[in-house]
């Protein structure tokens, strides 16, 4: 979270109140933009760091993260990751994140109905087509045991916007705040 402490002097509590309402409309548009950049960075931040290609998923992860913006009483906020439709497009978003093992023991089978080739473990190179129902025929027995290191591109994110943007944006918001103009007194 960004603090600037403005101080003000030889405002009425009305004026300042005027002063402050249009510092707000004209930071939003400003601050909605510093929020696309951080959905930007944060999916070029999933790409570099992914350890396998592109997977048949067509990076369903960095897709999933969107930014959202919503009105509160005195200001709009502007959210990156909603966790509710992060969940729906890549349920395995925190996983990749924290580390940890993937979901428990699947059925199902690689690529065309091939059974777990050892040679191809950990390189991402056929797709693990999961099947509801049992052990049929070219259905095999799938359970994860070996830990994926985490990524932490929440938290990567989160430090590269903090040491770049924080400095700068206190001086672009203190500059906001100087040149608006001061509103005549109010009776």
């Amino acid at each position: 979270m960004l603090r600037v402490e403005i101080q003000t002097f030889g405002l009425t509590p009305k004026q300042f109140v005027l002063k402050t309402i249009s510092f707000i409309n004209a930071i939003t548009i400003e601050m909605n933009g510093l929020g696309e950049n951080t959905v930007k960075a944060m999916k070029k931040v999933i790409k570099q760091e992914r350890k396998r290609g592109p997977s048949r998923s067509g990076n369903r992860l960095a897709n999933s993260i969107k930014g959202y913006s919503a009105n509160l009483t005195l200001a709009s906020m502007y959210g990156v990751g909603k966790v509710s439709h992060m969940n729906a497009v890549a349920p395995y978003w925190k996983v990749v994140n924290y580390g940890g093992i993937v979901p428990p023991m699947t059925y199902g089978s690689f690529g065309t109905g091939s059974p777990p080739d050892s040679a191809l473990t950990g390189k991402g190179s056929e797709p693990w087509n999961e099947v509801t129902g049992g052990t049929a025929i070219y259905h095999f027995r799938m359970k994860p045991t070996t830990e994926i290191r985490p990524m932490h591109f929440i938290q990567i994110t989160n430090s590269n916007i903090a040491s770049r943007w924080m400095p700068f944006w206190r001086l672009k918001l203190l500059a906001i705040w100087m040149t608006l103009p001061t509103p005549p007194p109010v009776p």
